[in-house]
């Protein structure tokens, strides 16, 4: 808006023969589309930064939070670690740090975010909503927005109660197993009994327990089984509490993507492929208008002389103008719509 009423000041110097007033405006109409350029590349890059790619929608950005958006995260994470150990494997010495800590970062991603969220949705939770419910906590940390930071605080904390009940019926099992087999079926009574007060009912696994109890082979690799379920409940603890309790601190938090520039892991939202496509198109059209109309109004500056009454400076302008309302369209309609 700035440089339209720019150009309408330079059009009335030349009209009246001012030249150098004319041109000192024309220029400072370039340099305000310049930024205006500029300023548009960098959101560019900040977008695909954040996951959002409009060349490649049908692994980087979901209309709905479902397992094949999971599994497109999965893809991205295994691709980065593949990445990371090949360069590692191949050049030790050029791994720097920061590698080292993306690497560990890629890691506690694929065991804590997508190993979590799999073992969750597959063996664990029976309800469809609730399976929906986690893999939306999964886009939440990727790409967080203020419409979904309730729902998934809400669902992270039912959580964090199902994986303190999880956790002390793994106890339980794990002390009945170190036990001595003495074949006294009350042990087995007092187990079930500890199981229901914990709200596990009817459990397969334990059941599964109970009868290998007199096979040492077994019940060692029931124990190895136990302590594995334990190590993974307090990495998902320790992943919850250093990555998703800062998002319900602070409303502005940045995701997993803008925290750790370069995973650029697939987001979802609601319509986003058609976001992301509209937006491309509209911002790109009108950036190529507006370097087009850039253009027309060097002819100016490159002539020695301007007649008082110039025509075709004219038309110039009135494009310029039509270029930044058509901005001022664009906006309303990515921004504020």
């Amino acid at each position: 808006m700035l440089s339209s009423l720019v150009v309408y000041v330079a059009r009335r110097a030349l009209s009246s023969g001012r030249l150098r007033t004319g041109r000192m405006c024309l220029v400072a109409a370039l340099v305000l589309a310049a930024f205006v350029l500029a300023l548009r590349i960098r959101e560019y890059r900040a977008l695909v930064s954040d996951g959002v790619s409009p060349w490649n929608l049908r692994t980087s950005v979901f209309d709905d939070a479902d397992v094949y958006y999971l599994h497109a995260v999965k893809e991205r994470l295994r691709q980065l670690a593949r990445d990371l150990e090949s360069r590692l494997a191949n050049r030790p010495a050029s791994f720097s740090d920061a590698d080292h800590r993306r690497l560990s970062v890629v890691t506690a991603l694929q065991a804590s975010l997508v190993g979590w969220t799999e073992l969750e949705v597959g063996h664990w939770l029976d309800d469809t909503q609730l399976r929906r419910d986690l893999i939306e906590v999964v886009a939440f940390q990727i790409h967080p927005t203020a419409r979904r930071r309730d729902a998934a605080r809400r669902r992270v904390e039912v959580e964090q109660g199902d994986m303190l009940r999880r956790r002390q019926c793994f106890l339980v099992l794990r002390d009945y197993c170190r036990r001595p087999p003495s074949g006294d079926p009350q042990q087995a009574e007092g187990l079930a009994e500890a199981l229901r007060r914990l709200g596990a009912g009817q459990w397969a696994y334990a059941d599964a327990v109970v009868g290998d109890v007199h096979d040492a082979t077994m019940i060692g690799e029931r124990l190895n089984q136990i302590e594995l379920s334990l190590t993974s409940i307090d990495a998902r603890g320790a992943f919850v509490r250093e990555y998703l309790d800062p998002l319900w601190d602070a409303p502005a938090a940045p995701g997993l993507n803008r925290k750790f520039p370069g995973l650029r892991l697939p987001i979802s939202l609601p319509q986003a492929r058609a976001w992301t496509v509209s937006y491309a198109l509209i911002t790109g059209l009108h950036s190529v208008i507006l370097l087009l109309a850039a253009l027309t109004l060097l002819g100016p500056l490159l002539r020695r002389g301007l007649p008082a009454h110039d025509p075709p400076l004219a038309s110039r302008a009135r494009c310029w103008h039509a270029t930044v309302a058509m901005g001022i369209v664009v906006f309303l309609c990515m921004y504020c719509c």
